[in-house]
């Protein structure tokens, strides 16, 4: 089903940037579009075309691993990609992280100790995770941790991906790539855009723990919510399985409560689990465009609003297309992984 869902996102997208109002060309050329210019720009990257031909030349591209080139600056969007993908990949990896180590241990907690003062402000605390909007979460953590703790232990820098004066040479140039074909390149550019696996290649572990430091208060913005989430399910789920009968069965045959708990109802809890997290990561594709704003990040959110605002479409498609792909991909090994979590799912 992953090539029809593609297929899908690629007619979506590519419709729904065409009816953005406005003209890629006043857009660009300002007070300098005329009539011939005007004209000569839409010539030259074929919207003078008829909206099928446009799509069938763009879907031909495209399964060439080619997504066109910027409207706004000409570069090539797999260039840009190559450099705003690993800061969202980053930070979004950072949050699920957050997320679900806190959540599915809050809500474990919250449902072996149910109805306990623990199980109450577990409740509590994730419906008002869940009701504070991220970029509001993240000023109060920067105003927090950034100015009221500034001169403490305590201070977190609050924008930024690395501190003032630290560079890295790009993994291109310093393996001496430039001439490798075009996938090699972009593969190995995707890594060098990386602050934490090129500081690791590299060696540069100082590094590695201030780009860490910096994920810190974006990764808990934008993993609150998820957080909520996954305990109040992890808290449901856990209780229905620890009323069913072969818990019980298991307690009466003198299982120690922990064997009880871990071995054989956790396992059962985990495919809603697993699930709800697999769905959060598209939530958190689409989230980080306020965190990235918030904490000023040069990552996909922001590149998505600027290629908006200046009718940049085949950028604004191109990112649209990989976020969804990867989100499917994800969902994919969602789907894979309830055959390992439940023996059922291979019988049937």
């Amino acid at each position: 089903m992953l090539i029809p869902v593609l297929i899908g996102i690629l007619i979506v997208t590519f419709t729904l940037t065409r009816l953005i109002p406005g003209d890629a060309c006043v857009v660009m050329l300002g007070e300098k579009a005329t009539p011939e210019k005007c004209a000569a720009f839409r010539d030259r990257y074929g919207l003078n075309d008829s909206l099928p031909v446009q799509f069938v030349r763009y879907l031909g591209t495209v399964a060439q691993g080619d997504f066109g080139t910027s409207v706004r600056n000409g570069r090539y969007v797999t260039d840009i990609l190559a450099e705003r993908l690993p800061m969202t990949v980053e930070l979004a990896v950072a949050a699920m992280l957050f997320a679900t180590t806190f959540g599915v241990a809050l809500g474990v907690l919250s449902a072996i100790r149910h109805n306990s003062s623990v199980d109450v402000g577990t409740v509590i605390g994730a419906n008002i995770g869940v009701s504070i909007p991220v970029f509001v979460l993240g000023l109060l953590l920067a105003y927090i941790f950034a100015l009221l703790l500034k001169n403490t232990p305590f201070f977190i820098p609050p924008s930024g991906r690395l501190s003032p004066g630290i560079s890295m040479p790009s993994l291109v140039q310093l393996w001496g790539m430039e001439n490798s074909p075009g996938l090699v390149q972009f593969l190995v550019s995707l890594i060098s855009n990386s602050v934490i696996l090129h500081s690791i290649i590299i060696g540069r572990f100082d590094i590695t723990q201030d780009a860490l430091w910096h994920l810190i208060l974006p990764a808990v913005a934008l993993g609150t919510i998820p957080l909520a989430i996954i305990a109040r399910l992890t808290r449901s789920s856990l209780l229905d399985v620890l009323g069913q009968d072969y818990i019980r069965t298991a307690r009466a045959k003198g299982l120690k409560e922990r064997t009880t708990l871990w071995k054989h109802a956790f396992r059962s809890a985990l495919i809603p689990i697993v699930t709800i997290v697999g769905l959060q990561v598209g939530g958190l594709l689409s989230g980080a465009l306020l965190t990235e704003t918030v904490f000023a990040l040069p990552g996909v959110g922001t590149q998505i609003v600027t290629s908006i605002t200046a009718r940049d479409y085949p950028v604004l498609q191109g990112f649209v297309v990989v976020v969804a792909l990867m989100f499917a991909l994800v969902t994919i090994l969602v789907d894979m992984s309830y055959a390992f979590l439940d023996p059922r799912v291979r019988v049937q």
